[in-house]
């Protein structure tokens, strides 16, 4: 019996030291054939990788670019919906001022342009943000959500027109912070007797509505409180 059982012993503890040699990094020559059989292949992948060719990392230093795989995923972009169709009235309204077609026809191409450019980059950061997490995610919709409310403000503000930059920011909060939230709660309680919502994402929204709304008050009260009130300006009016 105790012979039996130092060749069981023996055997395990072989077992053992090839399994372990089998995941020691850095062992491929000690592995037999099947391994070596993967080099070449790793190889050809990382030169690949290091964009080609026997220069090592000289060739796409150290970048990897597919452009068969960039213009089928771009294609298959455009072609999810027809609205994206109008991206290619970009060029059209970059040249319409130079070409002197009018401040009408610029509009409305750039119009058309704005169009599916928002609605792609609505796409890539609700796909970032199912990635990333919901505060992560939230964060990314609220700055890159509304990067055309900011290019419009600074287009707005160099051409000094104040009125429309304070009245499209309050659109902007009335619209994102009180339409829309309001809507999801009607129509998810159509459908729904018992709504769930996460507890960190409504504080945060909170909290940015609350933000919001403090960053307009403050303001336009600092500038009422400077002006002297209206009373104040009434009776300046009169003498």
């Amino acid at each position: 019996m105790s012979r039996r059982a130092e060749v069981a012993t023996r055997s395990k503890a072989a077992a053992i030291h090839e399994m372990l040699v089998a995941k020691t990094p850095g062992r491929a020559s000690l592995d037999g054939p099947e391994r070596e059989s993967l080099l070449p292949d790793a190889s050809f992948e990382s030169s690949r990788r290091d964009g080609g060719g026997g220069g090592g990392g000289s060739g796409g230093g150290g970048k990897w670019i597919a452009p068969a795989s960039d213009l089928a995923g771009s294609w298959t972009i455009l072609r999810s919906s027809w609205l994206n169709l109008l991206i290619f009235a970009a060029p059209l309204g970059l040249a319409a001022e130079s070409l002197g077609w009018g401040p009408s026809a610029t509009f409305v191409l750039n119009l058309c342009a704005l169009v599916p450019l928002a609605l792609l980059l609505g796409c890539v950061t609700e796909d970032l943000s199912l990635r990333l997490g919901q505060i992560v995610g939230g964060l990314l919709n609220a700055t890159f959500g509304n990067v055309v409310e900011i290019i419009l403000s600074i287009a707005a503000l160099q051409k000094g027109l104040y009125q429309v930059v304070s009245t499209s920011l309050l659109g902007s909060v009335l619209s994102n912070m009180l339409m829309v939230l309001g809507m999801s709660f009607f129509l998810g309680g159509i459908k729904f007797k018992t709504l769930r919502f996460n507890s960190l994402a409504s504080q945060s929204s909170v909290s940015l509505l609350l933000l919001s709304a403090i960053s307009i008050v403050l303001p336009t009260a600092a500038l009422h409180l400077s002006m002297g009130g209206p009373d104040a300006e009434h009776l300046s009016n009169d003498k």
